[in-house]
C-alpha cells in the first residue's frame, strides 16, 4: 500500500468478493475478519486520510488473512486476531477532521472553488430574479446541478 496515493477500489472489492466467498463456505471467522477490512478500508478511503499507522494495521490484516487460509487449507478453521479486528474497529470508529485548504490536492480545491463560484452566481441570478418580480425564485437555471433551484 502506497500512503502517496488514493486507496484503490479493488482492495475494497477483494475485501468483499472474500468476505462473501467465506461466509458462503461457512468458514465465519475469516468472513469477519474480510468484512472488517472492507468496511475500514471504505472509511479511509472516503476520507482520504490514511496514517502510516493505518497502512500498517490494512499490512498486519492482509497477514492474518493468509495465516488464516493457509490453516483452512490444512483443515483448520482458526479464529483471528483479536488485537487486529478491534484495531480495524478502531479505524472504523475514527471521526476524521473536515479537510482543509492545505489537506487538499490542486484538483479537489479547483472543483471546490468552482462549485463555490457556481453557487454564488445562481445566488446573484436568484436575487436578479426575485428583483424582477420573481419572488419564489423559480426559473433560474443552475448551470452545476443542470436543473431549476428552488431558493
Amino acid at each position: 500500500m502506497e500512503l502517496q496515493r488514493p486507496l484503490p477500489d479493488s482492495q475494497v472489492t477483494l475485501a468483499h468478493s472474500l468476505s462473501g466467498s467465506s461466509a458462503t463456505v461457512g468458514f465465519v471467522a475469516l468472513s469477519e475478519m474480510a468484512r472488517s477490512l472492507e468496511h475500514a478500508l471504505q472509511h479511509v478511503q472516503l476520507h482520504h486520510q490514511g496514517t502510516p499507522d493505518q497502512a500498517r494495521i490494512f499490512s498486519n490484516a492482509a497477514e492474518d488473512i493468509r495465516r488464516l487460509l493457509h490453516q483452512f487449507a490444512a483443515g483448520f478453521l482458526k479464529d483471528p486476531d483479536a488485537e487486529i479486528l478491534a484495531a480495524l474497529q478502531a479505524i472504523i470508529d475514527t471521526e476524521f477532521p473536515a479537510p482543509t485548504i492545505e489537506s487538499m490536492s490542486d484538483d479537489t480545491v479547483a472543483v471546490t472553488q468552482a462549485a463555490a463560484q457556481s453557487i454564488g452566481e445562481d445566488s446573484v441570478d436568484a436575487e436578479l430574479a426575485m428583483a424582477a418580480g420573481d419572488e419564489s425564485g423559480l426559473g433560474v437555471l443552475s448551470p452545476w446541478y443542470g436543473k431549476l433551484l428552488m431558493v
